[in-house]
């Protein structure tokens, strides 16, 4: 059977142009590409090839596109399911139940802390693990027992045990799904290569695909034949790509960067990193416009100090990845309503209304009046409760603008609250769905949307993906359904989409920011290339529980010799492709250090020292660098807030010598502390404070001096009458779920009035009375 074709395309230019040449001048027809996939190993890398075709066939009779897809997605187009696949929620139940299935004590000397059946949430990390596992040894055709051969080879033997046993978890995962009809998409593959079912009758061409598992190796074997790989790199580097255009891990091992010194800028922290960003864009002189700059960030978490450095500079930033589903407002309203409805504190409940977009819709509310939230603050501060209750404590003034609120969260949650004479409320998550797809309508539905508004439009598009992933809980089997409350079941969805993002619209007036991944195939012909560091580039992986790195070595999957072959490749092309700067950070954003990318060291043994030199040698000082424009937005000549003047009272004319020490201090806090006394009022307190100690000790002791016992003599009767007044003092101010520290410190205080009625016994006894 012939082997797939291998093309290389130098690199001296961006991969997706060269890319795109290529399969215009082997096409079908006029640019007749139809009959032709393209694979590539990331989607904006795919969308980019789209829009460069259209431009290079603009004018030529138009383009019968190709259809072009990752390289995750290809395997389903070589192959017919014969059922549908589960999805991620289903696949994750049914480990669950997989789990629940093996007896406790088979998996117990392998999974020590083996949740019960009935704690769903732990199994579900359990479950999220051995699913993991699952997927990356099946992406390589493998499967537990593969693992567990091995292991026993190299006379793991406790190893190979526990291997074992989680293939009888394994195959009782397949086995539920089997009897629900539905498919695992990694072993519907895995069966697929095994009886040679993979066919195709379009041309498959490989784009920069350069690590393909092994997996997707044997399924394009099967369709050999139609198969074209190109491979941005000289012919000369033949021997570093093997049959299927992959890298060759030991011919890269050696490889050598031909990187100039002046290409290289070293940086203090990621502040230092946006600065030295910034400049290394001010060096390209005006040669590129914005869309032809792209900025590669190995770390993401330097991202919105790279932003705002920019942005303060005149140039406008988009990051490609986007913004996670996860830190958007409605997500995290439900993440909060999940936790107010499965914990019910009031600390949950004050997390609840004061998110703003839960605080817009009770704004909208007719009963609300005045300024509730700070009666709230005042109310927690003072009863310090724990668990959440509708029954407010206190007077009826002092609640009256917090019970309308109070109301209108009891009755948006009354629907998944637990009936009466029920400790919780459960129920399959299918019936749950019905109920909670109605929260977001309820919340937003008054909204409306510009679309033209980028931040309205990702607004937009976040509010539709949870509700549809909310609505995908009544598609669940009910097989896997077993009744769960409401928090869980939001739980379920916020988690099925957690990992989402969403990207902002292109623009070409900004320049492009993408992850390191992203840069081989990247085409802007000028880029800065941002923390080049050890740990980032080549990336380092986690310690992993079950797969350390020389099994997974032995089991041929990704290790540290691959992900340190991909990122010499990568920029090897980087660099021979176009016109960059790197950027190599010191430390972190946490102050720890960081080591340069061992990569940067990867050049010829004259220029080694040199290197060595350059990227270790003490920082420069920032003031030899001449300052950026616009690094410093100028300042408004007012300032926006406007801080309120004193206004006349009363003539001190004594001052205790604290309150001098706090005048001297500052006078204008000195003012508002302590002539219009004002008290900053935090619920995050977890016990009383001392003034509100001594005010609850103060209480005591002044209704014990207006009650007719006060005169007694006995020291019993006197601690009894002030336990009495301090219970009722306490259930008054506190309720029954007050937090454990208060209940700590109503002991100590009984503890001091029992120390009280002796003396105050003593007192009587000598004919003292209290007036």
């Amino acid at each position: 059977m012939p082997g797939i074709t291998r093309v290389f395309l130098d690199w001296n230019r961006p991969a997706l142009g060269l890319a795109a040449d290529w399969l215009l001048a082997h096409a079908d027809g006029l640019h007749d590409l139809s009959g032709v996939v393209a694979v590539l190993p990331g989607s904006r890398a795919g969308r980019r090839l789209l829009e460069i075709l259209l431009q290079k066939s603009a004018g030529a009779g138009g383009l019968a596109a190709p259809k072009i897809v990752t390289m995750g997605a290809l395997p389903e187009l070589l192959y017919t399911p014969q059922r549908q696949f589960a999805d991620d929620l289903t696949q994750r139940l049914a480990w669950v139940e997989a789990l629940r299935a093996i007896p406790p004590e088979e998996l117990q000397p392998y999974i020590p802390a083996l949740p019960a059946a009935h704690e769903t949430p732990r199994l579900l990390e359990i479950a999220d693990m051995l699913r993991g596992q699952h997927i990356e040894l099946a992406a390589d055709g493998l499967d537990f027992d593969h693992v567990a051969q091995t292991t026993a080879r190299l006379g793991e033997q406790r190893e190979s045990q526990r291997w074992r046993a989680l293939r009888k978890v394994q195959r009782t995962y397949l086995d539920v799904l089997d009897r629900l009809e539905l498919w695992d998409r990694q072993t519907a593959r895995l069966i697929a290569i095994e009886k040679e079912e993979c066919q195709t009758a379009k041309r498959i061409v490989l784009i920069g695909a350069v690590d393909i598992n092994r997996a997707g190796r044997q399924m394009l074997d099967q369709v050999a034949d139609h198969v074209t790989a190109l491979i941005f790199a000289p012919p000369d580097r033949h021997g570093h790509f093997d049959a299927h255009g992959c890298l060759e891990p030991d011919a890269w091992r050696l490889t050598r960067v031909p990187l100039a010194d002046d290409r290289i800028a070293l940086a203090d922290d990621p502040s230092d990193q946006a600065d030295e960003t910034a400049r290394a864009i001010a060096a390209f002189d005006g040669r590129y416009r914005a869309d032809e700059i792209t900025i590669g960030v190995c770390d993401e978490r330097i991202v919105p100090q790279i932003q705002r450095q920019l942005e303060a500079c005149g140039l406008p930033v988009r990051w490609g990845p986007g913004k996670p589903l996860a830190q958007t407002p409605a997500f995290r309203l439900l993440h909060v309503i999940a936790e107010f409805l499965e914990q019910a504190t009031w600390r949950d409940f004050a997390a609840l209304v004061r998110h703003p977009d839960f605080d817009a819709w009770l704004g909208v509310q007719p009963t609300l009046e005045g300024d509730w939230l700070t009666q709230l603050d005042k109310y927690l501060a003072r009863h310090m409760q724990s668990r959440y209750s509708t029954w407010l404590l206190g007077k009826a003034d002092e609640v009256r603008r917090l019970k309308p609120v109070v109301e209108a969260v009891d009755n948006l949650c009354a629907p998944f609250a637990p009936r009466r004479g029920q400790s919780e409320k459960l129920q399959p998550p299918g019936e749950w769905a019905q109920e909670l797809a109605k929260l977001l309508p309820t919340l937003y539905g008054r909204l409306e949307f510009d679309l033209a508004d980028p931040a309205e439009r990702a607004q937009l598009k976040a509010l539709e993906t949870l509700h549809e992933s909310i609505g995908s809980l009544a598609a669940l089997p009910q097989e896997l359904g077993s009744p769960i409350s409401a928090a869980e079941a939001l739980r379920w969805a916020l988690d099925a989409v957690s990992g989402e993002t969403i990207a902002p619209p292109a623009d070409q007036a900004s320049l492009e920011m993408v992850g390191w991944l992203e840069m081989a195939l990247d085409d802007a012909p000028a880029a800065v290339v941002t923390t080049l560091n050890e740990g980032h580039v080549p990336k380092s992986a986690m310690a992993n529980l079950f797969l350390p790195d020389a099994l997974r070595t032995r089991l041929g999957l990704d290790d540290n010799a691959r992900r340190y072959a991909r990122d010499a490749y990568a920029l090897s092309a980087v660099v021979a492709s176009r016109d960059v700067r790197f950027v190599v950070g010191r430390r972190d954003g946490d102050g720890y250090p960081l080591a340069p990318s061992r990569l940067l060291l990867a050049c010829d043994d004259a220029a080694l020292v040199r290197r060595a030199r350059q990227l270790f040698s003490p920082p420069k000082s920032q003031q030899a660098k001449p300052p950026l424009v616009g690094a410093q937005p100028p300042l408004a000549a007012e300032s926006a807030f406007a801080v309120p003047r004193p206004t006349p009272h009363e003539p001190i004319d004594e001052l205790s010598v604290t309150r001098f020490r706090d005048y001297i201090a500052c006078p204008y806090r000195f003012y508002l502390q302590h002539v219009e006394k004002l008290r900053t009022f935090d619920d995050a307190a977890g016990e009383l404070d001392g003034g509100t100690f001594g005010e609850l000790a103060h209480d005591v002791l002044s209704a014990f001096g207006a009650d007719a016992r006060a005169a007694s003599t006995d020291v019993g009767e006197i601690v009894r009458l002030l336990e009495e007044l301090l219970e009722t003092l306490v259930a008054d101010r506190f309720g029954k779920s007050a937090r454990p520290a208060v209940a700590v410190q109503v002991a100590q205080l009984k503890l001091r009035l029992q120390a009280f009625a002796r003396a105050q016994a003593a007192q009587a006894q000598a004919g003292w009375r209290i007036q």
